[in-house]
């Protein structure tokens, strides 16, 4: 039996509470990885997660006055097959909005 050897794979989220902030994000993020010439695939669009909760305006009386919230949670995924040096270096230095959160993470396959 042939042992096959284990490849390095950067898995890159990226998430905000904005689609369009996510949206231009991913694109930027995109665009960086074609220029340091790596192969990208993505982003690739992750189920949005939603919460909805209700708020009574009134502590005794007046249940009927409510108040109802929905915070949606919209992210993206990267995954670059096999990143070359700098890669993590460039992500962290690059300017993306304060809204998005990024995680990333680095697995061997």
């Amino acid at each position: 039996m042939q042992q096959r050897e284990k490849k390095e794979v950067l898995l890159l989220k990226l998430e905000s509470f904005s689609k369009k902030d996510i949206e231009r994000s991913a694109q930027r993020f995109k665009f960086l990885f074609k220029i340091s010439g790596n192969i990208v695939r993505g982003p690739i669009p992750l189920p949005n997660r939603t919460k909805r909760f209700t708020l009574l305006r009134s502590p005794f009386k007046h249940k009927k006055s409510q108040d109802k919230y929905l915070i949606t949670n919209h992210s993206r995924l990267f995954f670059i097959p096999s990143p070359r040096k700098g890669v993590v270096a460039t992500i962290l230095k690059g300017d993306f909005l304060s809204s998005v959160s990024l995680t990333y993470k680095v697995v061997l396959r």
